[in-house]
C-alpha cells in the first residue's frame, strides 16, 4: 500500500553524554504507521569525525520504528558542532539537529 505523508514528523534523537575522548552513542528514532517505502536514516556529522552507525528496525502494532545508533569518540573541538539526524522518503525528507555539548575531563 502507498501511503501519503503529511510530512510533518521528524526524527527523535536521544542526546548522550559526551567527554572528550570517551566514546558515545547517539540515539535517532522515527516511527511510522506507513508500511509501504521505508525511509533512509542518515547522519550529517562534522567532516573529521570518523563514525560508525548501526541501523535496526522494530514493529509494535501498526508502527514501525526505525533506529539508528551513531558511534563517536567527540573531542574537545567538537563543542558546538552538529550532528544531523536525516529521514528520507524518496520525495520528502526531515532531520533534527543536535548541538553537541562535549564535557572536559579532568
Amino acid at each position: 500500500s502507498l501511503c501519503v505523508l503529511d510530512f510533518t514528523d521528524t526524527p527523535t534523537i536521544f542526546p548522550a553524554e559526551m567527554a572528550a575522548g570517551q566514546p558515545a552513542n547517539v540515539i535517532c528514532s522515527f516511527n511510522t504507521t506507513c508500511n509501504g517505502t521505508a525511509p533512509t536514516l542518515t547522519w550529517v556529522t562534522p567532516p573529521d569525525e570518523p563514525m560508525s552507525a548501526s541501523h535496526s528496525v522494530t514493529q509494535w502494532g501498526d508502527t514501525l520504528t526505525y533506529t539508528s545508533v551513531l558511534s563517536l569518540t567527540p573531542a574537545p573541538k567538537h563543542h558546538g558542532q552538529n550532528l544531523t539526524c536525516r529521514i528520507t522518503y524518496p520525495t520528502v525528507s526531515s532531520e533534527q539537529i543536535l548541538t553537541m555539548t562535549v564535557q572536559l575531563c579532568g
